[in-house]
């Protein structure tokens, strides 16, 4: 009786002291390994394949978006609505490496689309919607000056 008495009470110990810190251990183990893996730095190896990409598969889509964003701005053609519908695009290409401008303070949204473009996880098949929604753009916008 007196042996049940005692397992009883180690139970009660455990389950109101031990485990909680336990649990509070664990959750900052798992924390601080999150915060590593988010500040793990890529290797130059890594770094350097990434640019080989960037530079010959997605670069010419980054510096033709560019060069017509550049002149439907130039020429009046992008209007507010329009901005803020290819910035909803981009974020939506960038996807969750947006999180990496969270604490980014833009000038206007001219400079965010800028910054957004030259991203490099955008990949071809979201340059190409980026490139034809620009294009679109202009396309409205000659039809509405021959009208």
């Amino acid at each position: 009786m007196e042996y049940a008495l005692l397992k009883l009470a180690a139970l009660v110990i455990f389950f109101t002291f031990i485990l909680p810190v336990l649990k509070f251990y664990i959750q900052a183990k798992v924390k601080e390994q999150k915060k590593i893996q988010r500040n793990k730095p890529i290797c130059f190896t890594e770094l350097k394949a990434l640019k080989e990409i960037y530079e010959k598969e997605r670069k010419p889509y980054y510096l033709e978006a560019r060069a017509i964003f550049n002149s439907l701005c130039k020429q009046g053609k992008m209007h507010h609505e329009d901005i803020v519908l290819f910035r909803k695009l981009l974020e939506d290409s960038v996807g969750s490496y947006i999180q990496e401008y969270k604490g980014y303070k833009f000038e206007n949204e001219y400079n965010r689309i800028y910054v957004y473009l030259k991203n490099w996880h955008i990949d071809v098949s979201q340059w190409e919607q980026i490139i034809n929604y620009l294009n679109e753009i202009y396309e409205s916008e000659k039809a509405i000056e021959q009208n």
